[in-house]
């Protein structure tokens, strides 16, 4: 009897434990044309119902300029086989379920579509998106006024959601690990505007970096 107990006893904190753990992805984006890298991105999905987003970026001018950027990830990895560092390679937003771009919480989005991510004056980002999964309800009675709302911690902007299904999974049909992720050189309208591209790529406009997100290690 003591070691049936024990048994389950194990078996739940192994389960606790691995509930506990963090699964990360991330890449060092380089800028299109030279591969000049220009910070790193950061891809973790914490438990059952935490995704977080982290880019820390520093450029010049002509490639992060100040002010607000489109932020995505893309169908493809780069192809690291042409003769410069091609951001064109990595395909359209990342889409498997066919539907038009939106917002980083609306509820129809791509799995790509993130919140634009904002460069200073001293043409670097510091953004984090945090997004915390709930259930329709639980959605509506902790956030009746929004589903989002920001901080700044260490200069960096912090942008935190409840939503009611996860923004990106790391494998599987929303799995991002292996996609590209495209910095791009304008804001993105968020699906909002009356413009074609609307639906589709957010007009963001040309593709200013990028880097293909790759597994990393597992941590608790």
């Amino acid at each position: 009897m003591r070691l049936g107990f024990l048994l389950v006893s194990l078996a739940i904190i192994t389960l606790d434990v691995y509930s506990a753990q963090t699964i990360k992805a991330g890449c060092t984006m380089k800028k299109h044309g030279s591969g000049e890298e220009i910070g790193r991105v950061l891809f973790m999905k914490e438990g059952t119902n935490k995704y977080t987003v982290v880019a820390r970026l520093r450029s010049d001018e002509e490639t992060v300029k100040t002010g607000e950027h489109g932020f995505h990830v893309h169908t493809n990895g780069v192809d690291e086989t042409m003769d410069s560092w091609d951001c064109g390679t990595t395909g359209g937003h990342f889409n498997p379920e066919v539907v038009n771009h939106g917002c980083a919480d609306c509820d129809v989005r791509h799995v790509g579509d993130f919140a634009n991510i904002k460069s200073g004056e001293d043409n670097q980002v510091k953004f984090k998106a945090i997004f915390t999964v709930e259930s329709g309800d639980v959605l509506e009675k902790r956030r009746p006024e929004g589903r989002q709302w920001y901080s700044q911690s260490n200069g960096a902007k912090i942008v935190r959601y409840t939503v009611k299904e996860a923004p990106f999974e790391m494998t599987g049909l929303h799995g991002i690990i292996g996609k590209g992720v495209v910095l791009h050189d304008n804001p993105d309208d968020l699906g909002l505007s009356e413009n074609n591209g609307a639906s589709y790529s957010g007009n963001a406009g040309s593709r200013k970096a990028c880097c293909t997100l790759e597994n990393l290690e597992l941590g608790e």
